[in-house]
């Protein structure tokens, strides 16, 4: 079977490649989001955890399926000038939405704040953060969203459920308005479209000669 033509920028096939519309943009200097991917999601072509990264210079992404002794990680924990936190909507998560003074208490003046986001479903967020007592200690923070997933070929399992990239944007835009995180949602909404337009142009497969064979012996 003949291989597709993967861009191997955004890993997706060079006709709905998204590459041409990234624009890149840097975070303030004392915020930095870190991505914390699943392997299964790394493997996807439609990655939104990759546009993301792909968009915010000073981004980091990691992958893998625990995080406990991960020397990557942990080097990003033990950093005495970070205060990390996780985005994660746990019963105890710090609502950024309708609390925004509330992360003074988790993130100190002189300090750069760094905000792990899990990739993953959520069957597989939720195992990420149980297989790892690292994440787990860390104070979590959520956001309330302002509108259902746009992501229009893929069903969320619950309707305040977004992608990753949706999630990013919206932590961003409370926690760094001079960002222009809204360059986030362009590019998703860009790829949305092109993938939807993809999918109704795309050419049908023609019949095998066996088939055609048999169908005109009918």
């Amino acid at each position: 079977m003949r291989q597709r033509d993967l861009c191997h920028r955004c890993l997706k096939p060079r006709v709905t490649c998204y590459c041409g519309d990234v624009v890149s943009f840097r975070t303030r200097e004392d915020l930095q989001m870190v991505i914390l991917q699943h392997p299964l999601e790394r493997k996807k072509t439609i990655s939104t955890a990759r546009m993301a990264h792909l968009c915010i210079e000073n981004s980091r992404i990691i992958s893998g399926n625990q995080f406990d002794g991960y020397a990557e990680v942990e080097r990003l924990l033990s950093d005495p000038n970070h205060d990390c936190v996780i985005l994660y909507p746990g019963l105890n998560s710090v609502n950024l939405s309708e609390d925004k003074g509330a992360l003074d208490t988790l993130y100190r003046p002189g300090k750069k704040l760094v905000v792990f986001v899990i990739d993953g479903t959520w069957l597989k967020a939720r195992q990420m953060m149980r297989r790892s007592e690292n994440l787990q200690q860390l104070p979590q923070i959520c956001f309330t969203p302002g509108q259902v997933s746009q992501y229009k070929f893929r069903k969320q399992p619950e309707e305040f459920c977004v992608s990753t990239i949706e999630a990013i944007h919206q932590v961003l835009a409370i926690l760094d308005p001079k960002a222009d995180a809204s360059i986030l949602l362009k590019l998703f909404n860009a790829m949305v479209e092109k993938q939807l337009e993809f999918a109704v142009n795309k050419p049908k497969k023609a019949e095998s000669p066996s088939i055609r064979s048999e169908l005109s012996q009918r």
